[in-house]
């Protein structure tokens, strides 16, 4: 007889660049706990990794978007404008 094992949803950081097994659990999963390291997730507790993806994705989309429509109003400005406009940005 094989046992069936568990599913892990999504393995913490710390155990993915070990490549070792992770049991997932939560705020800290046992082998981060063994170890001593600290242990972080990509994804939020109560979705799996491909809505955390699609939730990311999309946020950067629309960050991508906003940013595309600022540099089309500051390619629209005179020079002297433009120059202001990022000095103004990097000084934030």
């Amino acid at each position: 007889q094989s046992r069936k094992r568990e599913i892990v949803r999504v393995a913490c950081q710390t155990c993915r660049g070990r490549k070792v097994k992770c049991d997932s659990r939560r705020p800290k999963c046992s082998p981060c706990i063994k170890r001593n390291q600290t242990c972080e997730y990509d994804t939020e507790a109560d979705i799996d990794r491909y809505t955390s993806l699609k939730r990311k994705h999309l946020r950067l989309t629309k960050d991508h978007d906003k940013n595309l429509e600022l540099f089309d109003i500051i390619k629209s400005r005179p020079t002297r404008d433009t120059l202001s406009i990022l000095n103004r940005i990097i000084s934030t």
